[in-house]
C-alpha cells in the first residue's frame, strides 16, 4: 500500500502519512519528475512548488562624506587639449589661489576650496567632465 506525506511518497508507512491508492502514487512519482510538490495538507494533492522568494536588493553603500584624490589625478584624466585649457585657466587665476593649490599635497573633496576647483574645470570643460576629473580613484 502507498503512501504520502508533504514531500514525498512511500511504499513504506512513513509518520504523519496517509494512505493513497496506487494511481494516486504512480502520478505522484511523475508529478515529482516535472518539479510539482507532494502536498496532503488538504489530502492528497500534487501542486507547483512556491514561487522562490524575490533576490535581496544588496544595499546601497553609504555615500562618501569626502575623498581624496592625488592632484595629478585630473591632470592624468585630461586630454591634451583639455590640459591646455586648464593650464591657461590656472596662470589667469588670483595668485592666492594658485599659491594654495600649488602648496595642497592632494585634493580633498570637503575643502572649502573644492567647489572653486570644481566650478573652474566645469566652465572652461563641461560639468559632467569636472565630475569625472575629479572622482573618486579606483
Amino acid at each position: 500500500m502507498p503512501y504520502a506525506v508533504n514531500g514525498t511518497v512511500s511504499t513504506e508507512q512513513l509518520p504523519g502519512a496517509i494512505e493513497i491508492s496506487e494511481a494516486q502514487y504512480l502520478a505522484a512519482l511523475g508529478a515529482i519528475d516535472v518539479g510539482k510538490v507532494i502536498s496532503i495538507d488538504n489530502g492528497f494533492e500534487l501542486i507547483d512548488p512556491p514561487a522562490p522568494p524575490a533576490p535581496e536588493q544588496p544595499e546601497e553603500p553609504e555615500p562618501l562624506a569626502y575623498y581624496v584624490i592625488s592632484k595629478m589625478t585630473p591632470w592624468l584624466r585630461m586630454t591634451d587639449q583639455e590640459a591646455e585649457t586648464m593650464t591657461a585657466v590656472m596662470d589667469a587665476a588670483p595668485a592666492r589661489l594658485r599659491a594654495i593649490y600649488n602648496a595642497a599635497p592632494y585634493l580633498q573633496s570637503n575643502d572649502p576650496l573644492w567647489p572653486t576647483l570644481k566650478g573652474m574645470l566645469s566652465a572652461n570643460l563641461s560639468p559632467a567632465r569636472a565630475d569625472a576629473l575629479l572622482a573618486p580613484e579606483s
